[in-house]
């Protein structure tokens, strides 16, 4: 659902998008075809989805659909996707699908953390769709057209903060809370 909802903003300003299914992905020379890849929330590289179901056998698709049949995979996707970005390109990652950040070991840690390093539970943080004020660096290519201060949609999704080494890769943050009180809409929980 999150991917059409994609779809629908980049058809209404009229952006031309192709899907690129694992199979492209996995074969390389994405530079070549690509500038923008967006992995959108629900992707992830080798871990089992449990909304993808049984595993498809290619012999049981009709041949002019086999060539979408696949998985991404730490050890195949992540190498071709990390050459995508050494050649110039961007990765626009949504919700889970962020993950590909610590995949390519860039300097982010998780900011969902307790002190010991455990992901905080659900009765010290949990935002089921709620609107978050967010602090916005205008100046960025990303951002182009918001306000400093823009509302977003949150829904359980991971969070960063960057590590000290970041900025010596010329890493930045884009959107991030700025205040104790962020919610302005719905309910969220949050608790250090």
């Amino acid at each position: 659902m999150p991917w059409g909802w994609g779809r629908v903003v980049l058809e209404q300003v009229e952006f031309p998008y192709e899907i690129v299914y694992p199979p492209a992905i996995d074969a390389g020379d994405l530079i070549k075809k690509y500038d923008v890849l967006i992995l959108p929330d629900g992707v992830s590289f080798g871990r089992p989805n449990a909304r993808a179901g049984a595993r498809v056998n290619p012999e049981d698709v009709p041949p002019e659909y086999r060539d979408r049949v696949g998985n991404l995979t730490a050890a195949k996707t992540i190498p071709e996707l990390q050459e995508f970005l050494n050649a110039g390109g961007t990765i626009l990652a949504i919700g889970s699908a962020t993950d590909i950040g610590i995949q390519l070991q860039l300097p982010i840690a998780n900011a969902l953390l307790d002190s010991a390093g455990r992901a905080l539970p659900r009765n010290r943080f949990y935002g089921p769709g709620s609107i978050l004020s967010m602090r916005v660096d205008t100046t960025a290519a990303l951002a182009q057209g918001l306000r400093p201060v823009t509302d977003f949609y949150y829904d359980n999704a991971p969070a960063f903060r960057l590590l000290p080494a970041a900025e010596a890769r010329g890493i930045r943050r884009v959107v991030w809370i700025d205040g104790p009180t962020p919610l302005r809409s719905g309910w969220a929980w949050g608790q250090r």
